[in-house]
């Protein structure tokens, strides 16, 4: 933690350096049940990367029981990728289908991204223990909507077995074997 903290101290005009300590710290925080400074950490991750870490982010916002946060700002983002498109004229057509997969990439990763929340809010109702049905109802809903994404995710990439291994467990928590 004292390395890390110094790195991000002492950037020396390296932000990237910065944020990969601050991200470090913030997993650091997490792990010891510091949701507070987690949080703080991410935020300045963000900040650093100028907006670039926005994933993490909202991860860190969902980790932290931060869910109204952690939508706001994933929905923005949603909107964002789903309606982007290439400016015309701006580069050859190679260029622009180059653009357009990265930009079909970042829009996978939100999706993932989403759903990994969804599922935090939905495992964090469920083993409250105290949850009435009402509570369980919408983990079922969150837990139903992160399925929805994973599987937009293998209509573009149907190889990707890290979709298909978050999709098994989450239908195994829904019972659907």
């Amino acid at each position: 933690k004292v390395h890390l903290g110094q790195v991000y101290l002492k950037l020396d005009g390296k932000p990237a350096y910065g944020a990969q300590a601050c991200r470090a710290l913030a997993g650091i925080a997490f792990a010891d049940n510091k949701k507070k400074d987690g949080v703080r950490y991410a935020e300045i991750a963000d900040s650093l990367q100028v907006g670039g870490d926005k994933n993490f982010l909202a991860v860190s916002y969902g980790y932290a029981g931060m869910y109204k946060k952690a939508y706001a700002l994933l929905d923005s983002l949603m909107n964002l990728w789903s309606h982007w498109t290439p400016m015309a004229g701006i580069a050859d057509s190679a260029t622009m289908d180059l653009m357009k997969k990265k930009a079909d990439l970042a829009h996978r990763q939100l999706q993932n991204t989403y759903a990994r929340v969804l599922i935090t809010e939905a495992r964090e109702i469920e083993d409250d223990g105290k949850s009435d049905s009402l509570k369980l109802v919408h983990a079922k809903e969150a837990r139903t909507r992160a399925e929805l994404f994973w599987e937009s995710m293998l209509i573009a990439d149907s190889t990707d077995l890290f979709v298909r291994f978050a999709m098994a467990m989450n239908l195994e928590r829904m019972e659907r074997y």
